[in-house]
């Protein structure tokens, strides 16, 4: 290109960014003087986001549910925003804040400036004008029993969560290295309040956590939920499940003031290990007498009485994690948020696990510990691969494994995409065949910590020869990974040379270098180094592959490709087009192995060029080149070489 040509085309870029700039904005006191994009982070207690929703406005009368991150509000605009629960449930204003840079951290509970009923009001609440960021934290939707007989059903149960003052429930027993994770000890979220249990009668769907202690306020918070259930035998018990937090330990269970023993034993590693599921633990209380006590609706009454407290580092002796490949609900790339369990564009398969039951160490694969329909067959490995979770559909996997266990999982990416690390905090990981990766289970709750980015297929310059290379593959060509071009002087016997002077002088050419370009799928190992990669060679291409080479001291002569066909004792001619705006010879390839540089026509004498130091690489430019147009790459190298 010339080098006015390359100024016009690099003032039209710096033009078009500065075009694409969003308009500086200028604060004023009436509404949104420019468009803007809207901050606003929602979370929720527990399971509630399955109970009701958040809804904005830009009028005040048409609202829309909020899935995005942001909001954009025109010029002249407003921003309302309202709470949403399902039929059958409200909103519990106690724990849940609302925040902004106007009027603070409002608490809904004690809220007297509008925004509380703003939000549970038909209208929504309006945004301050020019509020670039909001945040509506610990939202919890509760069922509303009020004058209503509970859900459809043959028997109905009011589950009543209570107990005496004190350290009863879940209580000032949390302390202050619960609130935040710790690299080595138990972990949970206790920073603002803390659940105790769900509870369920008989095949009855289970409530939501109840009974929490907010520790900003030292305050206990009971409720009740209605459920129905199917009775047992004659209908005279019921049994009553309890679920708890993983990291919680149960003490005492009083029924309608009847005082029934804990299910297990703590203190017995098996037990407790066998109790897990769902990332919590599940104890059933049976042969509970039906309650004769009942509501104004005609629900029988189950006062459930649970003394929790959260274990020590000393007692925890498991690993609870989590993954997921759910693109749909966790990429960020469609949801605007980053979520550090999942481990995106990948294909994940689990393959064993290695764990200590008591008696002996056993490695078990993954068909061993399940059965056809997917239910674990072995006691204490708990799992649950793409568990679905009610209302959002989530696909999740978990597991629940003593501590000391190791883990191996194949993360296989999909092409254009590697493995840029693999983390676990302080956690040993091993790395085995390609794509598989072992880790220790530490005690505690954690994330897989795989980091699965887009990688373009780039090269590997070894040879004075050849100043930069490039490759695009046809489409289709791989299906995982990322190709690698390997561009290097070819080690030849002196036989070889001679074979391949003789075929080039039957066709007209003069060698100027020997080299030995070789394509592999390539892995990366999730170190952070590049370099470490599994590495699949690719002898055969079953679609040609363009190849780039910026040829030493050649700008523009005849110039061919000499392949030596797997090494053997046939060769080709590849002939190459020169691109002047490149300054690279390019050509189609279906094998790699040894190729000779030659010169149709030679009038000036180019001696070999000598091996040694690296050459430049350049990942990505030549498939900017091929794909995006000459212009758009004469920029983009000019700017990498500034």
């Amino acid at each position: 290109m010339k080098r006015g040509k390359k100024i016009v085309s690099i003032l039209m870029c710096m033009l078009l960014s500065i075009c694409m700039m969003p308009a500086k904005q200028e604060f004023v006191k009436a509404a949104y003087s420019s468009a803007t994009d809207v901050s606003i982070t929602v979370t929720y207690r527990g399971d509630s986001a399955n109970y009701g929703k958040v809804q904005y406005s830009l009028d005040g009368t048409a609202f829309t549910d909020l899935t995005t991150a942001t909001v954009s509000v025109a010029n002249g605009q407003n921003l309302y925003l309202k709470l949403v629960p399902n039929e059958g449930y409200q909103a519990d204003l106690a724990g849940i804040h609302y925040q902004d840079a106007i009027v603070g951290d409002v608490a809904l509970s004690t809220d007297s400036t509008g925004v509380a009923g703003g939000l549970t009001g038909q209208n929504g609440y309006k945004v301050t004008d020019n509020v670039t960021a909001v945040t509506i934290s610990d939202i919890e939707f509760r069922q509303d029993n009020g004058g209503n007989n509970g859900p459809q059903g043959s028997n109905h149960a009011l589950i009543r969560l209570t107990g005496p003052a004190g350290d009863w429930a879940v209580n000032p027993m949390v302390r202050d290295d619960y609130d935040t994770v710790s690299e080595n000890g138990a972990t949970g979220s206790y920073a603002r309040y803390a659940y105790t249990v769900s509870v369920s009668v008989n095949d009855s769907q289970r409530t939501r956590a109840m009974n929490q202690y907010h520790k900003n306020s030292d305050l206990t918070e009971y409720e009740e939920q209605t459920v129905a259930y199917n009775p047992n035998g004659d209908g005279s018990t019921v049994a009553i499940n309890l679920f708890t937090n993983w990291g919680n330990r149960i003490e005492e269970i009083h029924i309608n003031g009847v005082e029934y023993p804990v299910p297990i034993n703590f203190d017995n590693r098996n037990e407790w290990l066998n109790a897990f599921t769902d990332q919590g633990i599940n104890l059933v209380i049976p042969n509970v007498s039906v309650s004769t006590t009942t509501d104004g609706n005609g629900n029988e009454v189950y006062e459930v009485e649970v003394k929790v407290r959260p274990i020590t580092e000393e007692e925890c002796f498991i690993g609870n994690f989590l993954w997921t490949n759910d693109s749909e609900h966790f990429d960020p790339e469609i949801t605007g948020v980053y979520n550090d369990q999942y481990i995106g564009h990948s294909r994940l398969e689990l393959l064993s696990v290695t764990f200590d039951d008591g008696r002996e160490t056993k490695t078990m694969s993954i068909d061993q510990l399940i059965d056809e329909n997917g239910h674990e067959t072995y006691p204490f490995v708990h799992f649950q691969l793409d568990r679905e979770n009610i209302g959002t559909g989530a696909k999740m996997s978990e597991m629940v494994i003593p501590e000391g266990s190791w883990v191996t999982m194949k993360i296989e990416p999909e092409y254009g995409y590697q493995v840029k690390s693999f983390e676990l905090g302080s956690q040993s990981i091993q790395i085995g065949e390609t794509s598989v990766f072992s880790f220790k289970i530490g005690k505690g709750n954690f994330h897989i910590g795989a980091h699965v980015e887009k990688q373009s297929d780039d090269t590997k310059v070894e040879t004075e020869a050849v100043k930069e290379a490039g490759i695009q593959l046809a489409e289709g060509t791989l299906d995982a990974g990322s190709a690698r071009l390997y561009v290097e002087d070819a080690d030849v016997s002196d036989e070889k040379a001679a074979e391949f002077d003789e075929y080039a002088e039957e066709n007209g050419y003069a060698i100027s270098a020997i080299l030995d370009i070789n394509m592999s799928q390539v892995f990366f190992k999730g170190t952070g180094n590049s370099d470490d990669v599994w590495a699949n060679p690719m002898e055969e291409l079953e679609t040609p592959a363009q190849i780039g080479l910026e040829l030493e001291g050649y700008h523009g002569e005849t110039i061919s490709l000499l392949h030596n066909i797997h090494d053997g004792d046939e060769y080709e001619e590849i002939p190459l087009t020169y691109d002047e705006e490149l300054d690279m010879y390019i050509g189609e390839v279906s094998g790699f192995s040894n190729f000779a540089i030659a010169e149709k026509e030679i009038t000036n004498s180019h001696p070999a060029p000598k091996t040694g130091d690296h050459a430049p690489i350049v990942p990505a430019l030549l498939l900017f080149a091929f794909g995006l147009g000459l212009e758009t790459y004469a920029v983009l190298r000019k700017m990498n070489q500034a």
